[in-house]
């Protein structure tokens, strides 16, 4: 279902059973992108208790699955409303919009932080790696050389032994 569709519709005569209709959806209760396009809907039709009702509905499910950036639209658009008829409930929702921003922004850095060490971790895993089996490459050779000189040296016993039983 197409969200901007609810917002950019321009006939009031469609909105208001749209809206209802999307409220009335048994999985539009737990959306909170949908109850704050609804919003913004009704804000478009003057209709501030509707406003309110569905920006405080999207809120409180943001708030409750811990998704900052809906929580962030929501305090905006409750500041917005209350900005001219009861500033101080404005400022508390632009307090709270900032406070959601920090900690999104604050989750964006650890997350690149951990991404950054899982790298790290897995480019020096890789050269652990590499180290382990240049050194078995190592010694390897160095087998080949002992047994190779080993058998040279079995193989010149043999001729030298051989050259003195010939004369």
């Amino acid at each position: 279902l197409p969200i901007h569709l609810v917002v950019w519709c321009s006939s009031s005569i469609l909105l208001h059973p749209f809206c209802y209709y999307l409220s009335c959806l048994p999985w539009g209760d737990e959306i909170p992108q949908l109850n704050l396009a609804i919003a913004k809907v009704y804000q478009k039709l003057y209709k501030p208790d509707s406003v309110i009702y569905y920006a405080q509905k999207s809120l409180d499910i943001s708030q409750k699955n811990e998704l900052y950036s809906d929580i962030i639209n929501a305090n905006n658009l409750l500041s917005e409303l209350f900005e001219n008829e009861d500033p101080k409930k404005a400022l508390e929702y632009k307090k709270r919009a900032f406070a959601a921003k920090d900690v999104l922004e604050k989750m964006r850095k650890v997350t690149a932080l951990e991404a950054f060490i899982d790298y790290d971790e897995e480019d020096r895993r890789k050269e652990i790696e590499s180290a382990q089996k240049a050194y078995q490459n190592q010694v390897q050779r160095l087998w080949l050389f002992s047994i190779t000189g080993a058998l040279l040296s079995a193989l010149d016993a043999t001729t030298v032994g051989a050259d003195v039983s010939v004369s």
